[in-house]
């Protein structure tokens, strides 16, 4: 009897240890679980102080440029360049270049009035943040406020939330001529002269902005906005100033511009 009253005092004290061991373990992955959450938070944190930072260093570096910073009602900080400032600047060669592949790509040029305009851009976020803040930094002469990131209105069929993030320059003079080249009736065009425009950083920025790649092992140039002769243009364009062949497609009635991968390419 004495015998069995100790092994039933064993088989409770394994029991209770075994439900302690699990409890213990429980919890243990319960604290992983919270300490995952905090230094998921503090990582937010430091991110977002790090982009603070860097947004509040553009806006001390260009202070000495503006002609006013106005806070409106609405709780919107208002900056505006000096007007010598903007009527002097002119483009340098990486920004004309790239300005370029921007335009043929998904860059707008909003004309202000008969004299300035400016650069509109917009990208979908987060996939292409990197590609934005490259041309914020091409064209932070021309910029007074901070990309901005936006969140459209979710899809009605999937109820999918989309993202974007953008910017604008302010309205500058140097901007009027390529308005100009690439618009017509404010409606954009693929100039006569694209081949002599376009350059191997153009064409690297007009990829980055609008292109795709299939799994074919090809690239697509979106060429939706223009028509099929502006499309067979810029096809021309790419065979003779870079030894590129490529075939077009008729897509939805819109014109797209396929490029195989395995091929000499003249960059020059």
């Amino acid at each position: 009897m004495l015998s069995i009253y100790f092994k039933i005092k064993y088989l409770n004290f394994q029991k209770n240890w075994i439900d302690s061991e699990l409890k213990f373990k429980n919890i243990w992955n319960y604290f992983k679980i919270w300490l995952k959450s905090v230094n998921f938070e503090i990582n937010k944190i430091l991110f977002s102080s790090s982009i603070a930072k860097e947004e509040n260093e553009f806006y001390e570096s260009i202070k000495n440029k503006l002609s006013y910073c106005k806070l409106t009602k609405k709780g919107i900080i208002v900056r505006k360049f000096i007007k010598e400032y903007k009527d002097k600047y002119k483009l340098n060669l990486i920004q004309k270049e790239t300005l370029i592949g921007v335009i043929l790509g998904d860059g707008y040029l909003n004309i202000h009035n008969t004299k300035y305009v400016r650069l509109e851009i917009e990208q979908s976020y987060p996939e292409k943040k990197d590609y934005l803040m490259n041309l914020f930094e091409i064209f932070k002469p021309l910029i007074v406020r901070y990309p901005q990131i936006r969140i459209r209105k979710s899809d009605k069929r999937t109820g999918k939330e989309y993202k974007s993030i953008r910017f604008n320059t302010s309205s500058f003079k140097c901007l009027k001529e390529y308005h100009d080249i690439f618009y017509k009736k404010n409606k954009k065009i693929v100039p006569n002269n694209i081949q002599e425009l376009l350059t191997a950083r153009g064409l690297a920025y007009w990829i980055m902005d609008d292109g795709s790649k299939l799994d074919r092992g090809q690239i697509v140039l979106n060429t939706y906005c223009f028509t099929e002769k502006e499309v067979l243009l810029l096809q021309d364009s790419l065979k003779v100033k870079f030894n590129l062949r490529s075939r077009i497609q008729k897509t939805r009635n819109q014109w797209i511009i396929y490029i195989p991968i395995r091929q000499k390419v003249n960059i020059k």
